[in-house]
């Protein structure tokens, strides 16, 4: 009872002033809420109907009609910038064009996108991306020196992993018999694998506690990303540590830290133990090693910084991997022709060399032709404005907007003719042999015209290591597998207008072949 009355006057006492912080907060909150979905002055709108007080519908329309809306107001607007209301609330959209104007413009902040985008500040959802800083200077080293400059030593190493996902995931495939087989998830097994060989090592990349991380990460991220921002600000802080998805992300991260760490315990060791035998220190290539190069004995986020990279890496792979192996199953001729390519300069170069993948010119072509048709997302180049910003033909962006230049253009008929709609395998090989423009239309190589990657100082540091991972599985199962659809089998769609990545439920027929090359 004195308890009660202890409290009561607690609570009587304190009462207006909660009270009164309370309303400030929620008001504060709701005024960043509403700021944020309010559309940006002096630019045209779309996707929003006159008389709609709120955005949810609009919003509604863009995931049903994304391309629809961004195409109709490309044209009505001759490619100057335009806002429509996403998920997100309002984007201000650019024609490919201004991509080398805002490309290495350090206003335009790609982490401040993904800040913003994901709610990196609640637990749970920091594995998007490190702190700018010391730690994310130790992974933007680590991806674009050692991984990079490491390419040629580690091929045999993803060749061997490549062979040992396949004959795990479609070993059962025998005979002269055709099996419909739902290729989705083998891709994101081949990524995963490729991926956290070199990123983990071969011991604990092949982990199957640290595979599911590394892949359900990412989805969980989205999932709980998504479901938090339909929470009202102020009441986040407490509500994402009731949610199952932000639950699930948590937990990730404690398995990360749980295999990692120990991992890391005994390289340090080892390490000492050598430096004090005298005996020159051996190392394995992989992520683990580099980031404590990298790092150089100060403290360092280890498993965090293997979410980020897993993040990045596996499922881009895996979308890459699905939309080319399609591409290829519905032109049956350009496969074939691949397969000659492949098995000529493997038998030239008498198997996997530093050079052995660059030759394969024709796949590199194939490659970029099915991303531009298959792009990772409709919102290809995300920025927000770290101070407001008057581009060259006059149009004003106000600081803290959000901008995005769309995969639409990949499409374009000006660029690539009349049939832009669809693949063409020798596409890009054809202008690569056109004077100058060698180096141009290669796979990694970004442009205004590709920007699969990015393009400017944002662009995808892995695409390197991407690039060599794809063609290395593409290789394997072309020459060990026929790959079909029909009538009964169809290619999968998409998912939804906005998404451009295939139904992963979906299947493809496959029919073992006697390789005329052993791998």
């Amino acid at each position: 009872m004195v308890d009660n009355e202890f409290s009561f006057g607690l609570s009587s006492q304190w009462a207006p002033g909660f009270a009164a912080a309370l309303i400030v907060l929620v008001c504060a909150s709701l005024y960043s809420f509403f700021r944020d979905e309010k559309p940006y002055s002096g630019l045209p709108l779309y996707g929003k109907h006159d008389g709609e007080f709120l955005n949810t519908k609009a919003k509604e329309r863009f995931r049903d009609s994304a391309k629809t809306i961004l195409k109709h107001a490309m044209k009505e607007n001759n490619g100057k910038p335009f806002q429509v209301i996403t998920d997100t609330g309002p984007i201000i959209f650019l024609n490919a064009s201004y991509s080398d104007e805002i490309r290495n413009d350090h206003r335009f902040g790609f982490t401040e996108f993904l800040h913003r985008l994901f709610l990196t500040k609640y637990s749970g959802l920091e594995g998007v991306i490190l702190p700018v800083g010391f730690q994310n200077d130790v992974l933007k080293a680590t991806v674009r020196k050692n991984l990079t400059q490491s390419l040629g030593a580690i091929t045999n190493d993803l060749a061997e992993e490549v062979k040992s996902v396949i004959h795990e995931q479609l070993g059962a495939i025998t005979g002269e018999a055709w099996s419909g087989v739902a290729f989705a998830p083998v891709a994101n097994q081949i990524a995963a694998r490729l991926s956290n060989r070199v990123f983990m090592g071969k011991r604990l990349g092949a982990e199957q506690e640290w595979l599911k991380v590394s892949i359900m990460y990412t989805i969980d991220v989205q999932i709980a990303a998504q479901e938090l921002r339909i929470v009202p600000p102020f009441a986040r802080w407490l509500v994402h540590w009731f949610m199952p998805s932000m639950k699930r992300c948590r937990e990730h991260i404690r398995v990360a830290r749980r295999l990692i760490e120990p991992e890391i315990t005994a390289r340090y060791k080892e390490r000492r133990n050598e430096m004090l035998s005298g005996k020159p220190t051996s190392k394995s290539l992989d992520a683990i090693n580099w980031f404590m190069d990298n790092a150089a004995n100060e403290p360092y986020d280890f498993a965090l910084a293997q979410i980020v990279l897993a993040s990045a890496a596996i499922h881009t792979t895996t979308g890459m991997l699905l939309g080319l192996l399609y591409d290829l199953a519905q032109n049956p001729e350009t496969a074939n022709e691949l397969r000659k390519e492949i098995m000529q300069v493997l038998q030239e170069d008498g198997g996997w060399k530093k050079t052995t993948l660059y030759k394969m010119k024709l796949l590199d072509s194939c490659m970029k032709e099915s991303q531009r048709l298959n792009p990772a997302g409709t919102l290809l180049i995300n920025r927000v404005l770290l101070e407001e910003v008057t581009l060259s033909d006059g149009t004003r962006l106000p600081k803290d907007s959000i901008i995005s230049i769309p995969s639409i253009h990949m499409r374009d008929k000006e660029i690539f003719g009349e049939n832009a709609d669809k693949f063409d395998g020798y596409r890009f090989l054809h202008m690569r042999g056109e004077m100058g423009y060698e180096n141009k239309w290669q796979f990694v190589t970004t442009n205004p015209e590709m920007y699969g990657f990015g393009h400017g100082m944002h662009a995808c540091p892995g695409r390197f290591f991407v690039s060599n991972e794809i063609k290395i599985a593409i290789a394997h199962l072309l020459l060990m597998f026929d790959w079909k659809f029909d009538e009964k089998i169809p290619r999968p769609k998409s998912l939804a207008e906005n998404i451009d990545q295939p139904d992963p439920n979906g299947k493809i027929w496959c029919r073992a072949r006697v390789p005329e090359l052993v791998l």
